[in-house]
């Protein structure tokens, strides 16, 4: 065995083994570590669903149709255990081991046109970036799902076209779960943008047949939307549902008009956000042409650029991305939420590189009458880029956080651009960059989801965390490591409320998002009955509950639960207002939440 082959038999080991290490140190600490209030809402809203609330009839949430698939297991779990302690960690785990199939297919849709050490690093980076940092099937995850197999199918739907017909048409299938993967995607954020990106792809996938291949894509998306509405009618009839989607859209004002955002316009923020992140990468695109210049004078007269032609400044330019990545997260203390420069450089470059291949073979006269696009051999790549955007662009409609923190949505997108800047390396044998782009991708990656937090008393990593950890003891979060002012707060509520309260009581929970301490967790306990049209941490308490309680008036409260530490003003003065409308009520507290309960409804 020569030297060369040694290193690269070790090469191939190393790479499965730094995989399999860096996808077990990420699923280790997404099962065990944190407890966000985004994630205490989903938990929250697939358990109500799961315990027999209709869509649209009894919940007005506006994420409510993204719950399906955290229904079904929760549903599941309580069939199971009869109770909901523990329930998070079985979510977290069900999420995780989905996230790996999707990797899986990931990975053997690129083998096909990769090596099989780079597809295996891509498929290692997707599997360890969890959009919002939540190891649950939430919106963001099941979108992501959702893109990853619509454009790994269509793909494979491309080369069962380009098979001996003989075989039979192998594509159709392949068409069929890229349009259920769609419809996953619709349900869970309604992303209609989406809608002319695919068609294009569906038609330049080959040059005829784009029509037939529109019309089983959309067919199938009508039929399953024909179905879906026909179960909403079957459930709430006419009326009913045009009452809870006016429910929905009148419910929660901070995602429709960006209350949370200074007080400013939603297109402000955008903007002076958009102009920040332009800034850095300005910056670090100006030093990598810098770096690139100054490395090919200092080792001149060596050929040194291979099919980079001139543009080192590309992979240093990445590199730059990764850094900058890691010094918001290591240096600055950013946390999850601070700028993961890396993701929109990785989305140019496979922009730019799809760019340079579609102009090349133009050069060549190697396109068909089609156009260049429809002939090059990673398209299906670059639609995965398109439609990162347009998922990215729907979440600014409806977000009620800044443009920085969103960026995390263009995530999919940024790993299909750098799958197109791999496969231009290793056409152009460039080993060294391709390896040494991949490690670094997924070394960040991982890093990130392993080491930072979402924002919260805990601080910004697990450093911070160490100094303050607490466990949730009881309860459906039961095993999850938080600082310890959550910790404290839900071990000692749960308990109240379990030792305190009857079973099935009707419970209104006033409180909102400050630092992931909720508490609508309390919901949970005690088979009790919600009171409220949303679970979101943001909930609006107005008079759009008395209209719920008016349609649906099994479910005025007979528990008032009142979060100090996590509750507006003038929801605590609107509480305290709805309080005078009933007898006199049982109070007890615990530090700064308070309790009302209607005696008969006291243990």
């Amino acid at each position: 065995m020569n030297s060369k082959t040694g290193r690269d038999k070790f090469f191939k080991w190393s790479v499965w083994l730094a995989a399999a290490g860096l996808c077990l140190a990420t699923s280790i600490k997404m099962m065990v570590v944190g407890f966000s209030a985004d994630e205490e809402y989903q938990l929250l809203l697939s358990y109500r669903l799961a315990k027999g609330d209709h869509l649209f009839r009894e919940v007005w949430d506006t994420l409510q149709t993204s719950a399906f698939y955290a229904q079904f297991l929760t549903w599941i779990f309580i069939k199971i255990t009869h109770g909901t302690e523990g329930v998070l960690l079985f979510l977290r785990a069900c999420s995780i081991l989905t996230q790996g199939g999707v990797s899986a297919f990931f990975y053997s849709t690129l083998k096909k046109r990769l090596s099989k050490e780079s597809s295996l690093l891509l498929a290692t980076a997707y599997f360890c970036f969890f959009t919002k940092l939540l190891a649950i099937p939430d919106f963001s995850n099941l979108q992501s799902w959702g893109m990853m197999i619509l454009v790994c199918a269509l793909w494979r739907a491309w080369e069962g076209l380009g098979e001996d017909e003989a075989k039979g048409e192998k594509w159709i299938p392949w068409v069929i779960l890229a349009a259920l993967s769609y419809c996953v995607i619709v349900l869970s954020s309604i992303c209609l943008l989406m809608i002319p990106v695919i068609a294009w792809l569906l038609v330049l996938l080959k040059k005829d047949g784009g029509l037939q291949r529109n019309l089983i894509f959309w067919g199938t998306c009508a039929l399953c939307g024909v179905l879906y509405l026909g179960m909403l009618l079957a459930l709430n009839g006419f009326d009913g549902l045009i009452v809870g989607i006016r429910g929905v859209l009148g419910g929660d004002g901070t995602h429709a008009s960006g209350a949370l955002l200074s007080g400013e316009s939603k297109l402000g923020i955008y903007l002076h956000e958009t102009g920040r992140v332009a800034l850095y990468l300005a910056a670090t695109l100006a030093l990598a042409i810098l770096l690139a210049a100054a490395w090919r004078k200092c080792i001149s007269g060596r050929r040194t650029e291979g099919a980079l032609g001139r543009k080192l400044w590309l992979p240093i330019w990445i590199l730059e991305g990764f850094a900058v990545t890691l010094f918001f997260w290591i240096v600055k203390g950013e946390g999850f939420d601070g700028l993961k420069l890396y993701v929109p450089v990785l989305l140019i470059a496979g922009i730019y590189e799809t760019a340079c291949a579609a102009q090349a073979k133009r050069k060549a006269k190697e396109v068909a009458q089609g156009g260049s696009l429809g002939s090059y051999e990673m398209l299906p790549a670059f639609f995965g880029m398109l439609l990162g955007i347009c998922a990215f662009l729907n979440v600014l409609l409806i977000s009620n956080v800044n443009l920085i923190n969103n960026l995390t949505f263009l995530g999919t997108a940024a790993i299909w651009g750098l799958a197109i800047l791999v496969c231009r390396l290793e056409k152009g044998c460039e080993i060294g960059w391709t390896r040494i782009l991949l490690c670094a991708a997924c070394l960040t990656i991982a890093f990130g989801s392993c080491y930072t937090l979402c924002t919260g008393p805990a601080g910004n990593n697990l450093l911070q965390l160490y100094h303050v950890r607490g466990k949730i003891q009881t309860g459906p979060a039961k095993g999850t490591y938080v600082s310890k002012q959550i910790a404290d707060a839900y071990n000692e509520n749960v308990k109240i409320v379990s030792e305190r309260i009857k079973p099935g009581s009707r419970i209104l929970i006033v409180t909102n998002f400050f630092h992931n301490q909720s508490l609508t967790l309390l919901y949970m306990i005690n088979d009790s009955q919600i009171s409220h049209y949303s679970v979101n941490s943001t909930m609006t308490y107005n008079e759009k509950l008395f209209e719920y309680w008016e349609r649906f008036p099994d479910r005025k409260p007979d528990c008032i639960i009142i979060n100090g530490d996590s509750c507006f003003q003038e929801d605590h003065q609107w509480a305290m207002e709805l309080l005078k409308q009933y007898d006199p009520m049982e109070e007890f507290s615990w530090y700064s939440v308070q309790y009302f309960v209607r005696p008969e409804f006291l243990k």
